[in-house]
């Protein structure tokens, strides 16, 4: 079995996801500071009443955040994955290109750099494996790792399940 303490790469993915979810908290805090806003033009004044919505917005929107992310914190503070048995039925590598990564200067005398026109697209490797039948994203390391008809294990956070990688 393999190790049952996260790494600091888990627990780095796991800080990434607590991070996207200040945007949804944030956005249920403005539309209500929005609504108050509002509302304070039209119907009351900007008083005790305007601050005391204003600081409920403010507080609804930490609320949510807490909500959200409970269970990526309790998975920070537990560091402890689960581990689920699986076969590599197939694995694929393809390669990407990142759109709009080639902009090119429009100036008038960019047709004296002949230069600018020979730049590339930047590639994407896209790294995918079938796990029981299930189609996972994998990273270099772990697709290097996995080998089609062996068996490894899924590392997923303990109570949020996101995806940690994969273990032999």
């Amino acid at each position: 079995m393999p190790e049952e303490v996260m790494s600091k790469r888990d627990c780095k993915v796991l800080r990434a996801a607590l991070l996207r979810k200040i945007f949804p908290s944030a956005t249920i805090a403005l539309s209500l500071f929005l609504i108050t806003f509002l509302l304070s033009i039209f119907a009351i004044s900007y008083g005790y009443l305007f601050i005391i919505l204003t600081s409920i917005s403010v507080l609804m929107g930490i609320f949510v955040f807490f909500i959200l992310t409970s269970n990526l914190r309790k998975d920070l503070s537990a560091k402890k994955p689960t581990f689920e048995k699986g076969i590599v039925t197939n694995k694929t590598h393809r390669i990407d290109y990142e759109p709009g990564s080639v902009t090119l200067p429009v100036t008038i005398l960019s047709f004296l750099t002949p230069q600018i026109f020979k730049r590339e697209m930047k590639e994407i490797n896209i790294y995918t494996a079938f796990i029981n039948n299930i189609q996972i994203e994998l990273t270099k390391e772990d697709y290097d790792k996995a080998e089609e008809g062996k068996e490894i294990y899924i590392k997923r956070a303990l109570y949020s399940n996101i995806f940690l990688g994969i273990e032999k």
